[in-house]
């Protein structure tokens, strides 16, 4: 009876035979060949959940349709990982024998969705998502069956193919974005290049800045391992352009978010008494340099720039009556409203919009338009309970706990490597960023994966 109760992934294909049918050495050859295709399948695939929503985009769409593309990529790539899934369980190359914490409270999180969708103000709606942002039940799916294959591969080869996959298009959109501050939108992606604040591929400075957050501590401990002083340079160099860049959205919820996780990271490695920890200063301090440098640069005439000061901006974040937080309180306030009246099953994955009308008060409008809908709480946990109800943002909450609880038990015996220490702060840093602010697809299905990697850190100190 116990036996059946307890189901765990295995999380290695090497660690479980796959054959069917008489072990002869044709069928063990045919194993061999089948969890080296499987294996490469998934390597692939993991690599491809880091780079291809992120540079996926259509700009004719213009905004509307934007997060479409994005979320077409992360579906193909679920669906996909799905499949792969299903040839890994056919062909016992993966079995389930113990039932674990975070296997339960996933599949409690994906029976949440599918009733909140189910019960929705739009359940045809909630299941593709909003016109605007895309991020319906699907989506959710797509995350979670990531999440879940990131967590099969324990290798430390593979993960480091992912990570730099990872790294190198952080550094790439980077790029483009301080390009972009500068007036060069070649794509014209941008929609604040009036006010020289860059969007990347995100169409959205918050955004981009949300993503940056993500991925800001793996660059800098990329950089930190590198083999070479020349390989050195260069990965410090890009995490210089990443923090321009993210100081270039002037997002402040990502500069929170960014100098969190970066302060939590040397935190960590202080703590777990790393020997790389002089090395890990030294490269944040040449990238700091170097972004403020660029940021320093003077502005092409094709930019009319918006008045910012890095002090009044930081006080604004903290200030309830500055005028740029009114629209964002007005938000907050009918998010509560709406959870107040809908706490249960919420308007269901992604449908805040379709019910916002109702709720739209003089002060939101006031703060951010009469032509503007509020489709997204503009607070991850405010939205989760919008949507979702407060037992599936409770769920979300549970998930994250049981995630992240060996990493922490790791981390008191100090025993957290440097690669698990980074991805542990990029989603910290994350989540603090999204107290105040959205997410969209692409970048919470890197959230995802970086989850599943969390989920069994595997390198030592």
């Amino acid at each position: 009876m116990a036996g059946t109760r307890d189901v765990r992934l295995s999380t290695s294909l090497g660690s479980i035979g796959c054959a069917l049918g008489s072990p002869s050495e044709q069928a063990s050859t045919r194993c061999v060949a089948i969890r080296r295709a499987l294996g490469a399948a998934r390597l692939g695939l993991l690599a491809g959940v880091v780079t291809i929503p992120i540079i996926a985009f259509n700009p004719s769409d213009g905004f509307d349709g934007f997060y479409g593309v994005k979320a077409q990529a992360v579906l193909l790539l679920g669906a996909l990982m799905a499949a792969w899934w299903a040839c890994a369980l056919l062909t016992r190359t993966i079995t389930l024998t113990r039932l674990s914490p975070i296997l339960v409270v996933g599949l409690g999180l994906t029976g949440w969705l599918t009733l909140s969708t189910l019960v929705s103000v739009d359940p045809s709606g909630a299941v593709w998502g909003s016109a605007l942002r895309h991020d319906g039940l699907l989506v959710w799916f797509a995350g979670l069956v990531v999440m879940a294959t990131a967590m099969t591969m324990s290798d430390e080869r593979s993960w480091r193919t992912v990570g730099d996959a990872a790294a190198l298009t952080c550094v790439g959109v980077s790029a483009y974005a301080v390009l972009q501050h500068f007036g060069l939108d070649f794509s014209g992606l941008s929609t604040s290049l009036t006010y020289a604040r860059s969007s990347g591929t995100f169409h959205n400075p918050v955004v981009l800045g949300g993503y940056l957050t993500l991925m800001m501590p793996i660059l800098v401990i990329r950089a930190v391992r590198s083999d070479g002083r020349a390989a050195a340079l260069l990965w410090t160099a890009g995490v210089g352009v990443t923090l321009a860049a993210t100081y270039f959205t002037f997002s402040r919820a990502a500069w929170i978010g960014s100098l969190g996780g970066l302060l939590l990271l040397v935190g960590l490695l202080l703590w777990t008494r790393s020997s790389r920890y002089r090395r890990l200063i030294g490269v944040i301090a040449v990238a700091a340099l170097l972004a403020i440098a660029v940021s320093l640069v003077p502005r092409g005439d094709r930019v009319v720039v918006e008045p910012h000061s890095l002090a009044k901006d930081a006080a604004s974040a903290v200030s309830i009556s500055d005028a740029r937080n009114a629209g964002r309180l007005a938000t907050w306030a009918i998010a509560l409203a709406i959870i107040r009246d809908r706490p249960w099953f919420g308007t269901g994955p992604d449908q805040m919009g379709a019910v916002f009308e109702s709720y739209r008060t003089p002060q939101f409008d006031e703060g951010e338009g009469p032509a503007v809908v509020a489709d997204k709480a503009h607070s991850e946990p405010l939205n989760l309970a919008v949507t979702l109800g407060i037992p599936g943002a409770l769920l979300c909450f549970l998930l994250l706990c049981v995630v992240g609880r060996e990493p922490a038990r790791q981390s008191l015996r100090r025993a957290l490597g440097p690669e698990s220490a980074a991805v542990m702060c990029g989603l910290a840093g994350y989540l603090a960023a999204s107290l105040v602010s959205i997410t969209v697809p692409g970048v919470h299905t890197i959230f995802f994966l970086l989850l599943g990697m969390l989920a069994r850190p595997r390198e030592g100190r």
